[in-house]
């Protein structure tokens, strides 16, 4: 049975509403990419237009390798193959499409997870939170995958937080926080403050976004100044940013407990410290190839407040979606932690 995909409807100034109008001059079918990875989250959408105006009704698309229709104009798998396409507006066929499903290869690097938690000193409930977060991430499950950032808000309540910063405020202006505490997986799921939600995601990060490229972080500490090489080796053709973060671990500071009392010795974990990129979206290491290796330094002043014991350098390699495709993490003073291979 043929399926209708009804589009969005658009408005008459956009020349995409033919609502009404049953001629048929031609039909074309097109698709955003001709190669996906079979992974079931790889998605190709096509467009059908109708004499050079995208069809919004009448709409009946199938893999005609398959001979099923095809739902919202979308087409995802986990087989892998290449598949036909075509479109039919009142009878007529459009062109045939061809996208080819890409059999999914495992990486040989070990995927690392970005774990952000938003947390502040005002919250009561942010501690709490933050104890089922390092259950997750340091269960036999993730500990091998998950690191953990606290990005510090300031903007309400008492005690007042003195480690916002303003790379902290434009995280949370990107991905619309407005709760608190909530936890943002690999800069692309924002969960709410519960434990399914947070391994729902963390679990898709694993087996449906695997590793495209290792990353390797080190650093050396001289009078004050921290000299950071980040290298990014793709094993895909693909587009790459950089982030680079500082982070400090255990810091004595003031905080709002469950029980409602202020615990002024609570010692914070994993705090996000400074940018040392460009910006939150990163700095562009521009198109790799497979096998490429791409290598970036960094200068950075560090704060005489900081402990440098406590220090590390959290490197985040970002695909073209802006999602962390992969991470490493090092010690501020000496560290170097080179590719990490899948075992």
């Amino acid at each position: 049975m043929w399926v209708t995909a009804l589009l969005a409807s658009a408005t008459s100034c956009s020349g995409t509403d033919d609502e009404g109008d049953s001629s048929i001059s031609s039909v074309t079918l097109s698709v955003d990419k001709t190669s996906i990875t079979a992974n079931g989250s790889d998605v190709a959408t096509f467009t059908v237009k109708n004499g050079g105006n995208v069809v919004t009704s009448q709409v009946e698309l199938r893999c005609l390798t398959t001979n099923k229709p095809v739902s919202d104009n979308k087409f995802s798998t986990t087989e892998a193959g290449t598949y036909e396409f075509q479109a039919t507006v009142n009878g007529m066929a459009s062109n045939k499409v061809t996208v080819v499903a890409n059999a999914v290869v495992e990486s040989k690097y070990l995927r690392q997870i970005c774990v952000m938690d938003f947390t502040g000193a005002w919250c009561m409930n942010c501690p709490p939170f933050y104890r089922i977060l390092n259950l997750l991430t340091t269960s036999d499950t993730y500990k091998d995958h998950c690191h953990l950032i606290a990005v510090h808000d300031n903007s309400e309540g008492e005690p007042n937080d003195p480690m916002e910063i303003q790379a902290g405020k434009d995280l949370i202006s990107q991905f619309k926080i407005t709760q608190f505490p909530q936890a943002v997986i690999d800069m692309r799921d924002v969960t709410a403050n519960n434990q399914k939600e947070v391994t729902d995601a963390l679990s898709r990060s694993l087996a449906e976004y695997p590793a495209h490229c290792g990353v390797a972080v080190k650093s050396v500490v001289s009078n004050g100044v921290a000299n950071v090489t980040v290298k990014v080796t793709s094993e895909t053709q693909d587009d790459y940013r950089l982030v680079l973060y500082v982070e400090e671990d255990n810091i004595k500071s003031p905080q709002l407990e469950a029980t409602g009392l202020v615990n002024d010795n609570y010692n914070h974990r994993h705090v996000l410290r400074a940018l040392a990129s460009g910006s939150i979206i990163g700095d562009k290491l521009g198109t790799l190839t497979a096998g490429q290796e791409v290598s970036k330094e960094y200068t950075v002043t560090l704060d005489e407040a900081w402990k440098l014991k406590d220090l590390s350098f959290y490197a985040l390699a970002l695909d073209k979606n802006g999602y962390v495709n992969n991470m490493a993490v090092c010690a501020a003073d000496g560290g170097d932690t080179d590719y990490i291979l899948a075992k």
